[in-house]
């Protein structure tokens, strides 16, 4: 260990700079790595945890590559004239299951990943509403001490999927079956390359002719992001928008204000709804 100084740890992580992402992960799991071992004794008293001084925040992402090119870090958020193309029209040159998925993701605001582990356990109806709860566990916040299971009451679109998904077998709203034949929930990257490979800029299989979307420049990712923005735009306060996406307050509200917004998440996602449904019949 005595080799670990703070100029290896600047070589490698430099080293990464071109691959930021890939670099703070190293940065992040060597740095934890680190004090397992300070704690477990295997590494010197006051030896310094150089993988956690080394600062990472300057390392950016450039974004994917589009056309031979960076494509940058800016946020897409679709208009209300796209939001009407795109669902009421472009939606069905995709499969069942990703137009189920990217409209639960623009109604919802949830996560992918959430979305495609969705369970029939975690559904249940409480005073004539139709609710989904994602277990702690189950989430990207998992890690965070005050995280707590995310609760999404469903209305309009969002609630007619899941109910018919109900209807199916197995334990699946969106099943998968694996190479190993198991079936399981399907995962985020599968929809996230379904909705490039009909972008007109994808070269994935250049071979395969096929109708290529007009409402371009997004991924599922940004369905997310616009529902949040048109909640902002109908005046959802702040700490209710957070709570519907399932984030954690920062700092010292975080660890104060325990209160869930159910009610708050009810009125606003069926304000949403109403409002995409706005878009659509324009």
């Amino acid at each position: 260990m005595a080799e670990v100084r703070r100029s290896f740890v600047y070589d490698v992580i430099e080293g990464l700079a071109d691959r930021p992402v890939l670099a703070k992960s190293v940065k992040t799991e060597m740095a934890a790595a680190w004090r397992v071992g300070l704690e477990s004794g295997r590494i010197p008293d006051g030896m310094p945890n150089w993988w956690a001084e080394r600062t990472s925040h300057k390392l950016r992402s450039k974004g994917a590559v589009r056309e031979g090119k960076d494509k940058g870090t800016s946020k897409r958020v679709l208009s209300g004239a796209e939001i009407k193309m795109l669902i009421g029209g472009e939606l069905s040159m995709f499969s069942q299951q990703v137009q189920d998925f990217l409209t639960l993701q623009l109604w919802t605001c949830t996560r992918g990943g959430e979305i495609c582990q969705m369970q029939k356990k975690q559904l249940s109806e409480e005073g004539g509403v139709l609710w989904w709860t994602v277990p702690k566990e189950a989430m990207k916040i998992r890690h965070v001490e005050v995280a707590h299971d995310l609760r999404v009451p469903l209305f309009g679109r969002a609630e007619q999927i899941v109910r018919r998904l109900l209807a199916n077998e197995g334990q699946w709203l969106f099943p998968s079956i694996g190479r190993d034949g198991v079936l399981k929930g399907q995962t985020q990257a599968y929809m996230q390359t379904k909705v490039h490979y009909l972008q007109p800029y994808s070269k994935t299989k250049p071979e395969h002719r096929r109708a290529r979307l007009t409402v371009t420049h997004w991924s599922p990712h940004d369905l997310r992001r616009t529902g949040r923005t048109i909640l902002a735009s109908m005046g959802c306060p702040h700490e209710v928008g957070e709570a519907i996406l399932g984030h954690v307050l920062p700092g010292v509200a975080g660890d104060y204000n325990l209160y869930r917004y159910d009610a708050e998440r009810g009125q606003w996602l069926a304000a949403l709804d109403a409002k995409l449904e706005e878009f659509i019949g324009a």
